[in-house]
């Protein structure tokens, strides 16, 4: 006989979380992103685990070459430090423009900074779908080294399958699944 069972879909959620959580990969995907130069940032490059709970999944280089990111522009506001996650410590200034303050990573943990995600001058465009629409979006290039199908999280944002890349693999369609 019928009945009226309900399902929440934050338990759905976390019931695939544990799923998808110690099998995907990490990559930076920037919402509404804004171009930022930073003053003294200059090359560099830094290497990140492709899942930080474990090592033997690999990392990624993420190289800057013109001292310039892309940030999620609700993420900083003038005169406002925050920190680039595991690249630099910056004060934005307004304008497209910020000035290096400090490389050490654990400047910003013992001084309670802001984290935020970017993305590097060489990056790759993102169509993401989600049920609220669909949302463009820059990400690592790393990005697409991963093969159709797979599901990755992009940071801060949620989990989502690899759809289709374009020919030159410099775009991707992204579908996502949740937070």
């Amino acid at each position: 006989k019928p009945t009226d069972a309900t399902v929440s879909w934050d338990n759905l959620y976390a019931m695939n979380r544990k799923y998808l959580e110690p099998i995907s990969h990490r990559y930076f995907v920037v919402r509404n992103p804004i171009e930022i130069a930073v003053e003294g940032l200059g090359e560099r490059v830094v290497t990140l685990p492709l899942h930080p709970d474990h090592p033997e999944m690999g990392s990624r280089n993420i190289a800057v070459t013109c001292g310039k990111v892309f940030v999620q522009s609700d993420d900083v506001k003038e005169g406002q430090t925050v920190r680039l996650m595991e690249l630099a410590t910056i004060t934005y200034l307004g304008s497209g423009r910020a000035k290096l303050e400090d490389i050490s990573p654990e400047k910003s943990v013992e001084e309670g900074i802001k984290r935020v995600q970017w993305v590097p001058e060489e990056f790759m465009k993102v169509s993401v779908v989600s049920p609220e629409g669909t949302f463009e979006a820059l990400a690592e290039h790393n990005l697409s080294l991963e093969p159709v199908n797979a599901t990755i999280q992009m940071v801060r944002w949620g989990f989502a399958r690899v759809d289709a890349y374009s020919s030159d693999r410099r775009s991707a369609v992204l579908y996502f699944a949740h937070k």
